[in-house]
């Protein structure tokens, strides 16, 4: 399939030249907020001396979205540039420090191409997402779990993939994926190499908005899967859903206590032959509020007493702190434990003009009682400009899972587009 993405290209390019119309569309947005930080001392981070963690974080951030549409493609182009100044402070002894970065990137880049009715490709630099989920979907291998992916200022970048879309009538369709090379980006499981993977997906729409689809393929280090997703509308505004992967063996991380009882993350066996299931099950309620419940069960995670030791690896001096502290942060795990619960809320057109929204957020980690509470809120200011406010709190034991690094934070800003 990647042998082909040159002669893909040649004729895309092609299909191009010969089109007798063009047009170009380009968004642009600025969008600029200040975010306040509380940094928990605690033992992997006494009086912030460790990590450093900002406190205040003042951020600029600019968005564009160029295209140039033909008849038959559509060349999309978004880079994007951040100015970051934070502020940070430590104690015993006090020291603070201001810091400012910028970073220029580009977080999509791809050509998408109409073969044909029933025919499509898509090359490049792309998000491309799949299921029913809110929380997670385990069945797309490609994007994975990311703590602010509810943000309001969160963007995901892309990644290079090949796709080629068949759809054969209105109710079937069937892509296939593949990722060929990386990103650049922080590797989802350190010390690992890159490793392509790809996928085969097809999906079947029922009456209604319900729908079901299968997945399998590879998830990089030759290791094959299969999964599979469906919405099933019991009502109009009521669904039940979910969507699962199975994997064969496992790529992570697991607590060991050495014979001086100290606690390493040791790489687990690739080769155990166990299957593996990663699934996330909800239910949601579409009226004048939308309200989602999941359940997300993680197979490849540690248990109440596994966790606990992999935070005692990372919280308590040892000699194996820093090798600890990349696996923790990086372990191959969409999340460390085996069983969350998440509660959304979203109540749009509120006020005189209908024209704010409010959110409410809640992840429950069920190994150890910690988690984190999210209150967002969007109000439209103008035609061009939109306010923004967040609300993080942390809350759990001590040294529990929600409870590393930071208790409260907290993000207000605007955005303006033209």
């Amino acid at each position: 399939m990647f042998k082909l993405l040159p002669l893909f290209l040649i004729l895309a390019a092609s299909s191009v030249a010969q089109a007798a119309k063009w047009e170009f569309r380009n968004t642009f947005e600025t969008y600029l907020y200040d975010t306040y930080s509380e940094p928990l001392n605690n033992g992997i981070n006494p009086d912030n001396q460790i990590l450093g963690l900002p406190y205040n974080t003042a951020t600029v951030d600019l968005r564009d979205d160029f295209n140039v549409l033909t008849p038959k493609t559509k060349w999309v182009f978004r880079p994007r540039w951040t100015l970051n100044n934070t502020w940070t402070q430590k104690e015993n002894p006090d020291s603070s420090s201001t810091m400012s970065k910028g970073k220029l990137d580009l977080t999509a880049a791809y050509l998408d191409w109409d073969i044909s009715e029933k025919w499509k490709a898509v090359a490049g630099l792309q998000v491309y997402q799949w299921g029913p989920g809110e929380f997670i979907n385990p069945s797309n291998v490609f994007f994975h779990f990311s703590n602010d992916q509810r943000s309001f200022f969160f963007v995901q970048k892309g990644l290079v993939l090949a796709r080629v879309n068949y759809t054969p009538s209105p109710n079937w369709s069937l892509v296939a994926i593949g990722e060929p090379i990386s990103n650049n980006e922080q590797p989802f499981q350190v010390e690992k190499e890159f490793e392509p993977k790809s996928t085969l997906k097809v999906e079947y729409h029922g009456a209604g908005s319900s729908f079901l689809g299968a997945v399998a393929g590879t998830e990089g280090y030759g290791r094959p899967f299969f999964g599979e997703y469906f919405d099933w509308y019991i009502t109009d505004a009521f669904s039940f859903y979910a969507d699962l992967r199975h994997s064969i063996g496992s790529y992570s991380y697991d607590p060991v206590v050495d014979g001086m009882g100290f606690v390493q993350l040791v790489e687990t066996n690739p080769d155990s032959g166990q299957m593996f299931t990663i699934a996330d099950w909800g239910i949601r309620y579409e009226g004048r509020v939308d309200v989602r419940l999941e359940w997300f069960y993680n197979g490849l995670g540690w248990d109440a007493d596994a966790l606990k030791y992999s935070i005692q690896g990372i919280t308590f001096p040892n000699p194996y702190l820093v090798e600890n502290l990349k696996r923790y942060s990086h372990s191959g795990l969409e999340l460390p434990g085996q069983n969350y619960l998440y509660l959304s809320l979203r109540v749009p057109d509120l006020g005189k003009k209908k024209d704010a929204s409010l959110y409410m957020r809640n992840i429950l980690s069920m190994q150890d009682q910690s988690g984190v509470v999210q209150v967002s809120a969007d109000k439209a200011l103008s035609d061009a400009w939109t306010g923004y406010l967040e609300v993080l709190s942390s809350f759990g034991k001590e040294n529990t899972e929600f409870r590393l690094l930071y208790g409260v934070q907290g993000s207000v800003g605007v955005r303006w587009a033209l």
